[in-house]
């Protein structure tokens, strides 16, 4: 029975006690005396999934590449979180926006529903709704940067593992990233035939069928197909008669490659891609009453009538009252082609990255969350980029190096409609980015113990913008498209503002780091990193000046110490790092009324994370994680003639994971039970920091219980996802001066599946 038939106040002590109950219980469970000595997870093919023997480490220490060469992930001093396929698979991970809840220290928001999704680190991200912007999270595929963050969210399928690296990254990776990068690295072809089928069915006639296969066809070629698709209704009801529920979606996805191996030492892979994602109905957005506060921000108003709002979520949870048929539809396509050649006389390896990438985005909701057509939106995209990295990497004496160069070109077309009860702006807008870098780094072994990295990027980027924007009436609503109607009353580009439309600019990045090693089992390293972001333009929907429509380069000095450990033959692994982030010019996003802005701040943070793996026991395995993290931007602009210093959006102070997993024999098979949860404290989803833009903190736990065939290899499993019903809002909005409310996005309500996977 779900907590919206009770009152709040009960619902909250439920949620907390459940959420108390549960991290109690699992930490007795990790304290259990240790029976055995675990294992480390070890390459197993198909069969390292969750269905692998009782005798083997599904949550073990994996090998990682962070550093451009295989290495364990207690050896990097990096502060890493990384996760196998079988990891992924045995926590629901289907998507690279569902990794925040096993990541410690990430967060996902979604600005413009699930159109856009912003990765969050350290307080560190980008809530720009406007589709050309760059986020400061740098997100990969198969080491190809994904410069769209409309192409942020893709499928894990048949996933080898992620890796999300945390803090600034250049001076390895193709683009240089103030905040982190994730990186998702899916299974390559080999000359063992092997596969998989997945089907699961769960809430909502939620359906999904996922297979891969893959194997020689010569002995010099291999190739691997993967595909997978979902359907489900509508999560939300929408209470105003002949309009759909929200939420329902279709999708499919597939991959395929052919690795090519002509002599040893070399070798060529292809990869083509397509997704294809249609939410047939707009997100569940809610409406409610707002007034402008003592600071000029909004808070909530207890008059008016609140359509689905986040005050009454306890009895309208899941209902609105959305009077326009919405829509969100996505294509994403591409090609890579990775050339490798060992050159054993050097200790040496070329590697050679090209890729093309192409997306269609469409996109069209009610803002408002109302039954009166006070604010609609529509926006879409149709991007290309091209990428070229070519990257050498060896080792010479006491010394592993790395350097290469990076090119990356982005040609982007975007338009923005806005609907205010009849009229609103139109806007059309083109960029084109031309992006070179050259990078270095090299590792020196000092003494055994001590060793000293050192590595440098220099990038030039070359960014035009061409914008034009006027306001127009909108008699068929906002399926007007097309070009921008005579009377444009606002263009911005090299021909009306000249160089102003234009950067142009050379930017370094740089790392200075010592690792000690105090013992086989005990690694300690302290860094100083400089991050840099590119300067870029803004998209508004008015915009408020020429000078406004430009941002300068963000800069970021940080400084971080860790420490990496193991213990009782690392049954028991220890990480925790602290860090300062000193920002000049942080590029901080803000909503003023449906004007979207990038301005420079000034911002500090400071904070840590700790992560805590326990093997005690044949079978059994917890984790459990803690970030701190204390942002704050610096004399924002909150309301005219209100300068304060403010929390960046989506950065909580504090978030806690843990997971807890225990198999053990049933005849000659076996039994997997396993529970995980995730805190959040108190966030804010706009820099203002208003009432109306502020979620509570919250916990999501999760649970799954399997049955597993050793031979063949077939599991069962039964899983519910948010076990409480916890009702949070995935982003805000404070529309105050505009319709009298604030809008939001609820997050995903508890939801029940059954899942079946063969394996060989």
């Amino acid at each position: 029975m779900g907590i919206r038939y009770i009152g709040a106040r009960t619902a909250r002590r439920i949620d907390r006690g459940f959420t108390f109950g549960l991290m109690v219980g699992v930490s007795a469970l990790a304290l259990a005396p240790s029976a055995a000595n675990a294992q480390e997870t070890t390459g197993k093919g198909e069969n390292s999934s969750p269905a692998a023997a009782s005798d083997d480490s599904v949550f073990g220490e994996i090998t990682v590449v962070a550093q451009r060469r295989e290495q364990k992930l207690q050896d990097v001093g990096i502060s890493i979180a990384a996760f196998s396929g079988a990891q992924l698979e045995a926590t629901g991970v289907r998507s690279s926006v569902d990794l925040p809840q096993i990541t410690p220290g990430l967060t996902v928001s979604s600005p413009n529903g699930q159109s856009t999704f912003s990765f969050g680190m350290r307080g560190v991200n980008q809530s720009d709704f406007s589709d050309h912007q760059e986020s400061p999270i740098a997100v990969y595929l198969d080491d190809v940067y994904v410069s769209q963050m409309g192409a942020a969210a893709f499928s894990s399928l048949d996933a080898e593992r992620v890796e999300i690296l945390r803090g600034p990254q250049g001076t390895l990776f193709g683009r240089n990233a103030t905040g982190g990068l994730i990186n998702f690295i899916t299974r390559r072809p080999s000359q063992t035939a092997s596969g998989f089928v997945d089907a699961s069915y769960g809430s909502r006639n939620e359906a999904r069928l996922t297979g891969a296969f893959g194997g020689p066809l010569s002995e010099k070629v291999a190739v691997r197909i993967a595909a997978t698709g979902a359907t489900s209704d509508g999560r939300w009801k929408n209470d105003l008669p002949a309009k759909h529920d929200g939420n329902a979606f279709r999708s499919w996805a597939a991959r395929g490659q052919v690795l090519f191996e002509p002599t040893s030492g070399v070798s060529n892979l292809v990869r083509v891609y397509h997704s294809n994602f249609k939410n047939l109905t707009p997100e569940w957005r809610t409406h409610t009453p707002a007034s402008f506060g003592p600071q000029g921000t909004g808070v909530f108003n207890p008059s008016g009538t609140d359509f689905g709002g986040y005050r009454n979520t306890n009895t309208s949870y899941g209902h609105g009252s959305w009077d326009l048929l919405g829509s969100y539809r996505t294509k994403i396509s591409g090609v890579d082609n990775e050339l490798k050649i060992d050159l054993d006389s050097l200790d040496a390896t070329v590697t050679s990255l090209s890729s093309y990438q192409k997306l269609d985005k469409t996109f069209l909701a009610d803002v408002d969350g109302s039954p009166n057509p006070l604010l609609h939106y529509r926006t879409g995209s149709d991007a290309k980029q091209f990428s070229q990295e070519l990257r050498i990497n060896g080792k010479s004496g006491n010394l592993d190096w790395t350097a290469g160069g990076f090119y990356l070109y982005v040609n982007g077309d975007y338009f923005q409609r806005a609907n205010l009860n009849g009229g609103g702006p139109v806007l059309d807008y083109r960029t084109r980015l031309n992006s070179y870098s050259l990078f270095a780094q090299g590792e020196f072994a000092l003494t055994d113990q001590l060793t000293a990295i050192a590595g440098i990027r220099w990038t030039y980027d070359n960014r035009t913008f061409d914008f034009a924007s006027s306001a127009n009436l909108f008699p068929n609503d906002v399926f007007t498209t097309g070009p921008v109607i005579p009377g444009t009353t606002f263009v911005f580009n090299r021909s009306t503002v000249g160089n102003l439309a234009e950067w142009k600019k050379g930017l370094w990045s740089g790392r200075i780091q010592l690792n000690y090693k105090a013992s086989d089992d005990v690694l300690l390293y302290a860094s100083v990193n400089r991050g840099v972001k590119g300067p870029g333009f803004n998209a508004p929907l008015i915009p408020p000046s020429v000078q406004g429509m430009v941002f300068k380069p963000e800069k970021l000095t940080a400084y971080e110490v860790g420490m990496k450990s193991a213990f009782v033959d690392r049954a028991v692994r220890l990480n925790a790092s602290v860090f300062y982030y000193d920002y000049n010019d942080f590029q901080a996003f803000q909503l003023v009324g449906i004007t979207q802005l990038i301005s420079n701040r000034d911002a500090r943070t400071k904070g840590g994370e700790v992560e805590l793996t326990l093997q005690p026991a044949q079978g059994f395995e917890a984790r459990f994680a803690g970030t701190y993290v204390d942002a704050e931007v610096l004399d924002v602009n909150v309301a005219p003639g209100v300068v304060l210093d403010r929390r960046p959006p989506s950065s909580p102070k504090v978030t806690l994971n843990a997971l807890v997993r225990y198999e053990f024999p049933v005849g000659t098979n076996s039994v997997a039970l396993q529970a995980d949860a995730r805190y959040q404290s108190t966030q804010y989803y706009d820099l203002s920091n208003a009432e109306v833009v502020r979620q509570r903190g919250y916990a999501i736990a999760n649970a799954r219980i399997e049955y597993i065939i050793a031979d063949p290899n077939i599991r069962a499993a039964l899983y519910v996802s948010n076990i409480a019903n916890k009702h949070y809002r995935s982003w805000a909005y404070d529309i105050t001066g505009l319709t009298g409310a604030a809008t939001g996005s609820f997050g995903l309500p508890r939801r029940f599946g059954v899942s079946m996977r063969y394996g060989w």
